[in-house]
């Protein structure tokens, strides 16, 4: 099937021209691929992100496809999915539905269904780990939609752009002084489940977002109160800590020789609970910091697929369905012009994502890289530098068809040609630090999405 039509039909120099790559490099990568012993390739969000990520993605993950990557050891397994009970499943009684109730917004549209009728269609915005006046490529938009909503609320722990414009700001506290869960990425080939808890008490006068809704479920009253029977985002992960011991299967966090013996035994269709009663088992998974199955069955790539005929759909007609009518653009590259780049957007990786960047002393990680601490900046290679007519450290605007944004430009080896990574995220505007207006490549990008 789709290997032969690969090899009968994809010639080398047909991608080159479409792809800007030498034929000898494609040929090079190829024999690479071709000899690894367990070749695999990834991507990350940085290219599901932009304008076409998703055809590029669908391009890199066919490698894996054509390499027989699947469900073996080195290539790409799928995690088994994670047996801790949902809130519906937890839930002593079922969620009241809701009346009189809209489509839900979502975070493409919802600036725009605020903005479009008479008045606005909701009358209370909660914001959890959101800042959209930063991430939206038109904050401007976002900015009027806030200014329409009767009661807007962040549960932001710092000042950022978005919670300026709140009614109320009810800070959460910082991922060091609360209780939560974080289940594995997708990266991982077993499911894990890890207990998050407070590793200091709260610095400031702050609450958890999760224990501000459970206390307005508990004052609503009826229904709600009795769908939401915790008073506290700790017995919710308690419980659902304790409901694990159900599944019969994996345990706590354990050394690596005791790693092995769990899997061992598992495969052999044992499972070790070693006579713990439910809240022993809850207690051995918060003192170890979670649990985990690490015993992940060989099942071939048929499994992958989750299709009847166990065949790999590169794009399953569930895929063809979501992004209908909008097709064209996804396989489209841009327009390249005689003196035009291509702009990647990206995240610092010792900043991460979220509110880290609001740490204003943080900021001082990137100063080495990039001379540019307190500002922002944007990399080029050295040789597109010079076909620009450019020089390091010089203040350049960035100009698209949808917005432009201001930066300083640093010239970087690791650079692609012809591209000129910005970063994003960055939150230079900090009170008490001065008032520099940070530069968000976002309004260069637009509003297109996949």
């Amino acid at each position: 099937g789709y290997r032969t039509l690969i090899l009968r039909h994809a010639r080398p120099e047909d991608a080159a021209s479409r792809i800007g790559l030498q034929v000898q490099d494609i040929v090079r990568l190829a024999k690479d691929i071709g000899r690894a012993e367990r070749p695999v390739a990834i991507w990350d969000q940085a290219v599901t992100w932009r304008r076409g990520g998703v055809a590029d993605a669908l391009a890199i993950h066919a490698l894996n496809v054509l390499t027989g990557a699947l469900e073996r050891p080195g290539g790409i397994c799928v995690q088994q999915p994670l047996p801790v009970p949902s809130l519906d499943e937890l839930s002593p009684a079922p969620t009241p539905a809701r009346k009189g109730a809209g489509p839900a917004l979502n975070d493409s549209d919802w600036a725009d269904r605020v903005l479009e009728g008479a008045s606005s269609p909701v009358d209370v915005l909660f914001l959890y780990q959101a800042n959209p006046i930063a991430s939206s490529p038109d904050p401007e938009k976002v900015r009027r939609a806030l200014e329409r909503i009767p009661l807007v609320i962040s549960f932001s722990p710092f000042l950022d752009e978005t919670a300026r414009y709140a009614h109320l700001v009810l800070p959460d506290h910082t991922f060091l002084e609360r209780w939560g869960d974080a289940p594995a990425p997708p990266t991982l080939p077993y499911p894990v489940w890890g207990v998050v808890q407070p590793v200091v008490p709260p610095l400031h006068d702050s609450r958890a977002t999760g224990d501000v809704l459970l206390e307005l479920a508990s004052r609503i009253g009826g229904g709600v109160a009795s769908a939401f029977p915790w008073s506290s985002m700790k017995d919710l992960i308690r419980e659902r800590g304790t409901r694990l011991s159900q599944a019969r299967r994996g345990g706590a966090f354990v050394s690596r020789f005791r790693r092995d013996e769990l899997r061992e035994m598992e495969a052999r269709g044992w499972w070790i609970a070693h006579g713990q009663n439910p809240g022993d088992f809850w207690e051995g998974l918060r003192r170890s910091g979670g649990w985990f199955d690490p015993f992940h069955e060989d099942r071939g790539r048929s499994a992958a697929s989750r299709r009847p005929d166990g065949r790999v759909a590169l794009f399953p007609e569930e895929g063809r369905h979501l992004f209908s009518g909008a097709l064209p653009g996804l396989l489209e590259g841009p327009a390249s012009g005689s003196r035009s780049v291509r702009l990647m957007p990206y995240r610092v990786m010792t900043l991460s994502s979220g509110t880290t960047p609001l740490m204003p002393w943080l900021l001082e990680n990137i100063g080495p890289l990039s001379g540019a601490a307190w500002g922002s900046w944007v990399e080029i290679h050295p040789e597109t530098a010079r076909e620009l007519g450019l020089g390091s450290a010089r203040k350049v605007r960035v100009v698209s068809d949808h917005g432009s944004f201001t930066a300083r430009l640093c010239l970087f080896e690791g650079a692609q040609p012809g591209v000129v990574n910005a970063p994003y995220g960055l939150h230079t505007r900090v009170e008490g630090w001065g008032s520099i207006e940070p530069a968000n490549p976002l309004r260069a990008v637009g509003a297109a999405r996949d």
